[in-house]
């Protein structure tokens, strides 16, 4: 019926931007007291998924494949100890190539919550990767997005003004739906600017039954979003402003407990030396229990592509046997990546290595069996998948870290350039 009707309304672009402002105000259940940026798979994101693959004439893209089985046979070569064969001339040495001079990504005001779906912690520079070469159309299309959300409403920043966001990475699965009934999520914590600004002035304007609160020493706020595309109107949202730049969105405890946290500092996470690793690019994502939390969300049902089929018992594997995992990626100049795995023993190491060379057979088959790309999102893809394959290096610590890079300085605008414009 979708397809049917993205005909009249001009076009299946048109009509996935209309689902995809309708999917905003989709009834997720949010982690926090907002709502993820990223709603989990019901009835909407199901629709427009089904619109972006079903087409008369269906392409078989597989570089998204080749790039996600790059990254895992990169962690079976650095557990092995060993070097591929040559893919291609020449070899590209990876380099993550971070700035020295930025300040760190900064998650302290995320606090891991006691919750089945939440994961991982993560940071992302917003206005830095908004500004990314090729990112441009996207950009915009975003700031569309919002100013349609937002509608008469006062709004005194641009996204392109943001510094940094950070949040909870939430693994969501209902068993209820039917496949694909998994989703990865990131539901928004806090925000910071580059310079000074009026958060309370600016929260007042979305915000109805504003209220202050003083805390040991320090003041929150709580409210309810008079703007569907940001949460329930009738569900109460709470607000601190640590310092200038920044925003805090979480539950009144846990506001508390940083307010608390400024006259005694909060013991530093297990996950504190994983994040410090990463903590220098475009993003930073760590998972401190990998066997906790991600080894049990992995698919268990029959996947449909034989390659992701085959790849699912490695993967579980892997999954089962790695203590955290740390990812870092900057956009600085081309793609860089840096990959950490942490192993409790030499046992599960041996354990992870085993199913890690499965998977590096698995990257060399599905690099031989690539399709020819005609079309300009599948040429870009395949050219930035290439690039970082060929430029894998690999390392591990007496520690039982085990750790990859790879990078590919061309290519990524490219591909950016052809995901905005769809083709």
């Amino acid at each position: 019926a979708d397809a049917l009707a993205a005909g009249p309304c001009g076009g299946r672009a048109v009509y996935l931007k209309c689902l995809a402002a309708l999917a905003l105000r989709a009834d997720v259940r949010p982690i926090g007291p907002v709502p993820t940026f990223l709603s989990g798979p019901r009835t909407l994101l199901r629709r427009i998924a089904m619109l972006r693959v079903t087409d008369d004439t269906p392409t078989r893209r597989r570089w998204p494949a080749a790039v996600a089985v790059a990254f895992l046979a990169a962690a079976a070569l650095g557990l092995h100890g060993t070097t591929p064969e040559a893919l291609a001339d020449p070899v590209v040495p990876a380099k993550f190539a971070e700035k020295k001079d930025r300040a760190p990504l900064d998650a302290s005001y995320v606090l891991l919550a006691d919750h089945p779906d939440a994961a991982g912690v993560y940071a992302i520079r917003l206005g830095e990767l908004l500004r990314t070469p090729g990112m441009e159309k996207i950009a915009e299309q975003y700031a569309a997005a919002m100013k349609s959300g937002i509608g008469d409403r006062e709004v005194h920043f641009k996204l392109t003004d943001i510094d940094q966001i950070s949040g909870l990475v939430n693994l969501n699965h209902d068993p209820k739906q039917p496949p694909p009934n998994r989703a990865l999520t990131m539901s928004l914590t806090s925000i910071r600017m580059t310079n000074d600004f009026n958060w309370e002035k600016q929260l007042k304007a979305w915000c109805t039954d504003w209220k202050e609160y003083a805390y040991a020493g320090g003041t929150y706020y709580s409210g309810k979003m008079s703007l569907p595309v940001l949460g329930p109107a009738d569900q109460t949202v709470w607000f601190y402003l640590p310092d200038g730049r920044s925003v805090v969105i979480e539950s009144q405890e846990n506001i508390r407990k940083l307010i608390d946290a400024k006259a005694k500092p909060l013991p530093a996470p297990a996950w504190a030396g994983d994040w410090k690793d990463v903590e220098r690019g475009t993003l930073a994502l760590v998972f401190p229990d990998v066997k906790g939390t991600v080894a049990k969300k992995l698919l268990t049902e029959k996947l449909e592509s034989d390659l992701a089929e085959s790849m699912r018992k490695p993967l579980m594997t892997v999954c089962a046997k790695a203590a955290r995992a740390a990812v870092g990626v900057d956009l600085d100049k081309g793609c860089s990546v840096r990959i950490r795995f942490a192993c409790a023993s030499a046992t599960d190491a041996a354990d992870v290595d085993a199913g890690c060379q499965t998977i590096v057979k698995l990257a060399k088959a599905a690099l031989k069996e690539s399709d020819e790309p005609t079309d300009p999102l599948d040429k870009a893809g395949q050219r930035l998948s290439d690039c970082l394959i060929r430029g894998i290096e690999f390392g591990k610590t007496v520690d039982h870290v085990v750790e990859l890079r790879m990078s590919a300085p061309d290519g990524l605008t490219d591909l950016l350039k052809a995901l905005s414009t769809g083709k």
